[in-house]
């Protein structure tokens, strides 16, 4: 590959020299809207105010009693368990089939 690379860099110098500053602009591109936003959020977890446990997304909750806690990983165990029972079922697996072939087909 690195040999494809060197001839198409000796045959074409000028379209390889542009394809290279098209690529690194957008890459620089895409790296500077990551720290926008990496910033942004920053500065949002900045200005909350924290909670004893420190995280300020749970700033206006009520704590939870030891039953409603319970309760709600109960819920979440149901409903881990519904979705592992569809996965292993059968049709699941004849959708999943189904769907593959349809993706082969295009």
């Amino acid at each position: 590959m690195v040999f494809l690379l060197t001839l198409y860099w000796v045959s074409y110098p000028d379209q390889a020299r542009n394809q290279l500053a098209c690529v690194s602009s957008y890459i620089r591109g895409d790296f500077r809207h990551i720290k926008q936003a990496t910033d942004a959020m920053d500065k949002r977890s900045r200005t909350a105010e924290p909670t004893s446990d420190g995280d300020p997304r749970t700033a206006n909750r009520p704590p939870l009693s030891r039953a409603q806690l319970r309760a709600r990983f109960e819920a979440l165990d149901k409903r881990a368990n519904a979705i592992e029972a569809f996965v292993a079922s059968e049709e699941y697996l004849l959708e999943r089939e189904l769907k593959r072939m349809r993706d082969n087909e295009i």
